[in-house]
């Protein structure tokens, strides 16, 4: 699958504003959909990779020889 082609899939599930595919190890945005005024897309790109990490330094501190399945962040 191709970027447009998940970033289209993600835009059809009812709710979404917007959707990014992002560089884990940069936090650049490789490309997205949506957004708009209210809502930067490249700037969320950047501040969810930091969750992300986070995960991920948790999952090392663990020991735990896993992997995120999902990460769900709800906002008001």
């Amino acid at each position: 699958m191709n970027i447009e082609t998940a970033l289209k899939e993600a835009m059809s599930l009812d709710g979404a504003i917007g959707a990014a595919v992002v560089d884990y190890d940069s936090g650049m945005s490789l490309g997205s959909l949506g957004g708009g005024q209210g809502l930067d897309l490249e700037l969320a790109a950047a501040g969810n990779t930091e969750v992300v990490r986070a995960k991920m330094r948790t999952l090392a501190s663990l020991d735990m020889d896993d992997v995120i399945e999902d990460i769900l962040i709800t906002l008001g």
